[in-house]
């Protein structure tokens, strides 16, 4: 017999084993997020006979808008055991849940599928692209060039430098709006080989940048930049800085460069889709 509720915590053990079937090959993450930001009252489950078949996190997350915030479930880690894949439970736990939003009075629910197959399948499910990100590799081209770029490495007493960037540059686009708790998280996801920093130019703020160094890759996990910033100046610098001999990057969609779609949304409430849908939308860095 199936039913369909939140996890308790005699089902961790369980939930835990079907995530790295579904998610192998990370085991440092599954720990950190374990440990961090997995609940019982977060995960929905389908069981058959009392055993764990499929499941997703609903992590409550607000999206905001020149000031205004509106609650959204960010349904994530979404995994149907091997054996019982092709039988419809996604679709039976996403309609629990959207159920679940609606007796809550949360009016929206936002996912980032990691395919284009599963884009198509959430399509048939409701959702439409809510946001688009940048997602390049740049090498590194060793011949100087002058640059006004400085960059200033993160630390303690700076951050609170990062968390204004990223509030007032997306002030009036879509994006989440992320608490104390959420740049935590963020923060702490980050190894001790994380390369962190502020881009300035005389007195004026350009962006920043997250970013880890693993060998002689650079990945930038953010980089958030003003619309007016030349994108290859900024790798220019940052590549003179580090030294690696590639980066890869990820970056908030601009004006001139929309690049993917990424994260898709259902809306309960049918809005009025204008005010929704905006290709410089962003999402990034929800555990993803």
């Amino acid at each position: 017999m199936f039913k369909i509720d939140y996890a308790h915590l005699s089902d961790k053990e369980a939930i835990i084993s079907l995530w790295k079937k579904c998610f192998p090959g990370n085991d440092s993450f599954d720990l950190w997020f374990f440990n961090n930001v997995w609940s019982p009252d977060r995960t929905l489950i389908k069981y058959e006979d009392d055993k764990t078949i499929a499941m997703l996190q609903r992590i409550p997350i607000q999206l905001s808008k020149d000031g205004l915030l509106v609650p959204a479930t960010y349904i994530y880690g979404v995994c149907t055991d091997p054996q019982h894949r092709g039988r419809g439970h996604i679709k039976d736990l996403l309609t629990y849940s959207h159920s679940l939003d609606i007796q809550q009075n949360i009016p929206l629910a936002i996912l980032i599928p990691e395919s284009d197959d599963l884009k198509m399948m959430y399509s048939h499910l409701g959702f439409s692209i809510f946001s688009y990100i940048v997602e390049k590799r740049y090498f590194h081209n060793t011949k100087t060039v002058y640059s006004t770029i400085q960059i200033e490495r993160t630390h303690s007493s700076n951050l609170s430098v990062i968390k204004n960037i990223y509030s007032q540059f997306l002030l009036d686009k879509w994006h989440v709006y992320r608490d104390e708790k959420l740049w935590q998280d963020i923060f702490s996801q980050m190894s001790i080989s994380s390369f962190n920093g502020i881009l300035k130019t005389n007195d004026k703020t350009l962006g920043y940048f997250l970013s880890e160094l693993n060998g002689e890759q650079l990945y930038i996990y953010e980089l958030l930049l003003d619309d007016s910033v030349i994108v290859n100046e900024v790798l220019n610098t940052i590549a003179n800085y580090f030294s690696p001999k590639e980066i890869v990057y990820r970056m908030n969609p601009t004006n001139h460069d929309h690049g993917r779609s990424f994260a898709m949304i259902k809306d309960h409430c049918n809005t009025d889709k204008r005010v929704l849908m905006h290709k410089t939308n962003y999402i990034n860095l929800l555990y993803n």
